[in-house]
């Protein structure tokens, strides 16, 4: 058994025991070069991040290293969009693939989509694949990577929401708050000080870091001031009977006639009282009413104030 690695002609001489006859023959071996075939991994490569690769293929495997030689094209350019490579790759003996990496590179210029083309052009004498092969790959861009922290808030001794929002970069993204607050892209903090948290965020594969700022600031003074007059008149001044204040976390307001009737009452900080009664049907006389004042504030300290006020029309 043989196994020529190129086109061989083997010879047979057959010969008596006396050496008076002799037959010679000659057999001829014809090896065709193998030719491989090329494949991209179907991988998006992107700039600087993701990296992607050709494989080449044998049909059969061979008792030696079989070297392809192949030419490179396309619109992406060796070393500046991706690293360097060779014009031929070897598949060792007893192998049927092999395979070339295309690394990119971030070059900071949004060029769009580019690709890199490799061919196999197949020798003159190549009878046994006798096809030109060619395959491509994509390399796209990677927008950097931003973000914008939403939160600036002024609190006191209360859960506070703080958020962001980011864009660019290759997914999926990571984000890191400052202080421990967390790694989501939303979370809650609840600070005894005035305190600025940042957020980080980062790509899949680290190149693109962007950062932003909130401020949340502490305050827990608590001011609640009360009036003693309103004049419901239709004027547009001093309409309304509310409170004022700073640093309050709950409210109720309750409004009594002489007799001790509840003619209003609310939960809404931000509706006072315009001096009606039966549900708004009708407008209270000029009197004299009792209020009562029901707050918490900041540290949840409750606070109640009973106090009168008087309606002037």
């Amino acid at each position: 058994m043989v196994s020529p690695e190129d086109s061989t002609t083997y010879s047979l001489t057959v010969t008596d025991t006396c050496g008076n006859w002799q037959i010679k023959d000659d057999i001829i071996v014809d090896v065709g070069k193998v030719h491989g075939s090329i494949m991209s991994s179907g991988v998006k490569a992107y700039e600087g991040c993701k990296n992607t690769s050709f494989t080449f293929y044998l049909p059969t495997e061979l008792t030696y290293d079989y070297t392809i030689n192949y030419t490179i094209g396309g619109s992406a350019t060796m070393i500046s969009d991706f690293d360097s490579i060779s014009s031929s790759v070897i598949i060792p003996a007893g192998m049927l693939t092999a395979t070339v990496d295309i690394e990119s590179i971030y070059d900071s210029t949004a060029e769009g989509s580019e690709n890199v083309i490799l061919t196999i052009i197949p020798s003159n004498n190549d009878t046994l694949c006798p096809h030109t092969f060619t395959s491509s790959i994509e390399i796209l861009n990677v927008d950097p990577i931003s973000v914008e922290a939403i939160g600036d808030t002024l609190m006191c001794n209360f859960d506070v929401l703080i958020s962001s929002i980011a864009s660019g970069g290759y997914g999926p993204i990571s984000y890191n708050w400052s202080s421990n607050a967390g790694n989501a892209s939303n979370v809650f903090v609840k600070p005894t000080y005035t305190a600025t948290y940042t957020i980080t965020v980062f790509d899949s594969c680290q190149t693109s870091v962007a950062s932003d700022s909130v401020i949340i600031e502490v305050d827990c003074e608590y001011l609640f001031h009360i009036p003693n007059t309103f004049t419901p008149n239709g004027d547009g001044i001093n309409e309304v009977f509310n409170a004022k204040w700073k640093g309050m976390k709950t409210y109720k307001m309750h409004i009594f006639n002489r007799w001790g009737d509840l003619i209003f009452t609310t939960d809404n900080p931000e509706l006072g009282w315009d001096g009606r009664a039966n549900e708004g049907e009708r407008p209270s006389e000029q009197e004299v009413y009792v209020y009562i004042f029901e707050t918490t504030d900041f540290l949840d300290i409750p606070h109640e104030y009973v106090g009168k006020i008087i309606l002037i029309r």
